[in-house]
């Protein structure tokens, strides 16, 4: 049960929502506090600075004195600030529609081929390998200055989890391990 008293007051056609326990991966997760409610990705009724998209809500906030439910988390289409990060559904799907993860990737240009020279003076063969092996897609939509501001844009970014291997032909090195990429 929450205390009315630290509830903030909803103005308009806003609904008072508190964030899902255990955040799903393919939702945005909010934080306490007033929002519109919408339909769909291509809702209109957003304002400007806003996107229709999928939240993971607490559905069980109970009023004073009223019967809750069991469930901790659901799904429910808001309206969210356009800077709020928020998943993507694959690898093909737009981030701000301006990249995809699919493009970051073929960025990559991997394997990277190179040559290992040890202090001993020996060499060998040495394979670097990016692949991008299933998880969570985050887009951080992009962030434009202020008019007049001498602070910088921040263009759109894809934030994932990638399988980084490291290979020598000698065998001495044959490494895995998973790491972030921010492209």
């Amino acid at each position: 049960m929450v205390d009315d008293s630290t509830r903030p007051a909803c103005e308009g056609d806003e609904q008072l929502f508190y964030p899902g326990c255990e955040p799903a991966g393919l939702f945005v997760t909010i934080t306490d506090g007033c929002y519109q409610t919408c339909s769909s990705a291509d809702d209109m009724s957003c304002s400007s600075d806003a996107a229709c998209r999928t939240a993971w809500i607490n559905p069980c906030v109970c009023e004073p004195g009223a019967t809750c439910c069991a469930a901790c988390g659901a799904e429910q289409w808001l309206c969210l600030s356009k800077t709020i990060p928020y998943p993507l559904e694959d690898i093909n799907a737009s981030c701000d529609d301006t990249l995809t993860a699919k493009q970051v990737l073929d960025g990559l240009q991997s394997p990277y081929a190179a040559t290992l020279l040890y202090a001993t003076d020996a060499e060998t063969a040495l394979t670097l390998g990016l692949a991008y092996e299933g998880g969570t897609l985050l887009c951080h939509p992009e962030i434009l200055a202020p008019p007049g501001s001498l602070a910088p844009d921040y263009p759109a970014r894809i934030e994932m989890q990638i399988a980084l291997t490291l290979k020598t032909d000698d065998g001495f090195f044959d490494e895995s391990f998973a790491t972030a990429l921010d492209g």
